[in-house]
């Protein structure tokens, strides 16, 4: 098979307003606090957090783990998203 994307050492990233080069190892870790530092405030304060159309779950699953001792509940309308969610992130 032909890899899309050529080899790289460094992924460039703009967060706010900052601009910077980060490794590919790295970059998933980059892109789960993203959610979590901009949803920090709210949710620290907050018993029960909700998130509609949350797909398959990936951020919902990202911010439960990062902010344990809450309720969560998610919501979705595709019936695709939610079976993927139920085949990935079963307890």
């Amino acid at each position: 098979m032909q890899q899309l994307w050529p080899a790289v050492d460094a992924i460039p990233v703009s967060q706010l307003s900052q601009l910077f080069l980060i490794s590919p190892d790295n970059y998933g870790r980059l892109e789960d606090q993203i959610p979590i530092d901009a949803l920090a405030e709210p949710i620290r304060t907050a018993r029960t957090v909700v998130e509609l159309g949350c797909g398959y779950g990936y951020n919902f699953s990202v911010l439960r783990d990062a902010y344990p001792g809450k309720v969560w509940i998610g919501g979705e309308y595709s019936q695709n998203a939610i079976k993927l969610a139920g085949l990935l992130f079963t307890e």
